[in-house]
């Protein structure tokens, strides 16, 4: 007999999903559903990443009068922050690169520039999305929709 798929908590979900793509769906049971939805989106950041070079990630600047202002000098982190850890790990690797004197200068200013960042931010809007989507499942407590396979009806007693 099939085992029965582990579900998680929501507030499990949701920390899960956020720190790495596709793991909210997985934790809930639905495991095809969680692994193609994070490598879509791992793939969907490492392209635009790929595509622009990794200058394309930033920080927002540290100074400013406020957390708005300095967020919306770097608008395009806020979607890129959803993707989870791997925009932490690109925006270090960018200030890395921009404090080397040898790459400090190289930054792509092209419409190439524009499509990658447009894409990692999407990667984190998506991500954002599955999120949401599974914690909002766990919530309501529904059931995973691969446990259906597991545990078919019963069937109901022919007439003879």
């Amino acid at each position: 007999m099939p085992s029965k798929p582990i579900i998680a908590a929501w507030p499990v979900v949701m920390v899960g999903g956020f720190l790495l793509p596709g793991a909210a769906h997985f934790l809930r049971g639905e495991r095809l559903r969680g692994v193609i939805i994070g490598t879509t989106i791992l793939l969907l950041f490492t392209a635009g990443v790929l595509f622009g070079g990794i200058r394309i990630v930033e920080f927002p600047p540290s100074n400013g009068p406020n957390l708005l202002a300095r967020l919306l000098a770097q608008p395009a982190f806020i979607g890129q922050f959803f993707a989870g850890p791997i925009a932490f790990i690109a925006g270090y690797a960018s200030q890395h690169a921009a404090a080397n004197p040898a790459t400090a200068g190289i930054m792509s200013h092209s419409r190439l520039y524009d499509l990658s960042m447009l894409y990692t931010a999407i990667a984190g809007a998506l991500n954002l999305l599955a999120i949401i989507d599974a914690t909002a499942r766990s919530f309501a407590q529904e059931p995973p929709r691969d446990a259906a396979k597991l545990d078919p009806p019963p069937t109901a007693k022919r007439a003879a």
